[in-house]
């Protein structure tokens, strides 16, 4: 059986979301809609002033989302299917936390920082895991997660111990918060 492999990320009439033509529609007023992606799946999205979700309309399994509070961001990605491992055809992670982290800006909403929940099965809970076994350093394996490494391109850098809660049970979720370095009296912190 071929394995096709999903090439990174907009591919016009292929794969991919058309996410300039969403920002021009909601920035004109219509904040929510069915639109086509690229390999002619239909889809729904949804904006406000501080979220937005992009979901399949026909397998409601698939989400991508993002909302922020006070400056505190938190996305939904599920671009894959957990009982089968399938990967969406148009959604791409991280391109969508790039346009998402665009789109809150424009909306005047400063995030400062993205609060990520990794739960089992996740392949983020099983990386994190895998190298905290290993190396018993919590920060670092945060940081080698899918999440810590995006997260990281768009500026959210700083994290510490602090900023990651282990789960009280085995079976319980891993949260970790990333934020962006401020400026405190000349010094970047």
């Amino acid at each position: 059986m071929a394995v096709e492999m999903v090439t990174y990320p907009f591919v016009a009439g292929e794969k991919g979301i058309p996410f300039a033509q969403l920002l021009e529609l909601s920035l004109g007023g219509k904040k929510s809609g069915e639109f086509t992606a690229e390999s002619g799946r239909r889809m729904e999205y949804l904006f406000d002033d501080s979220s937005i979700s992009i979901t399949d309309h026909g397998d409601e399994t698939f989400v991508m989302g993002a909302a922020v509070d006070e400056g505190v961001a938190e996305f939904v990605l599920i671009t894959r299917r957990l009982n089968d491992r399938q990967r969406h055809p148009d959604m791409f992670a991280a391109e969508f936390v790039g346009f998402a982290l665009m789109y809150l800006e424009e909306m005047r909403k400063h995030v400062t920082s993205i609060v990520d929940i990794w739960e089992q099965p996740s392949d983020n809970f099983k990386q994190f895991f895998q190298t905290y076994n290993i190396s018993h350093d919590i920060v670092g394996a945060a940081r080698s997660t899918w999440p810590g490494r995006t997260y990281a391109r768009f500026g959210f850098v700083n994290i510490e111990e602090a900023d990651v809660i282990l789960p009280q049970d085995p079976m319980g979720p891993v949260w970790a918060t990333f934020s962006k370095p401020t400026l405190v009296q000349g010094k970047m912190l």
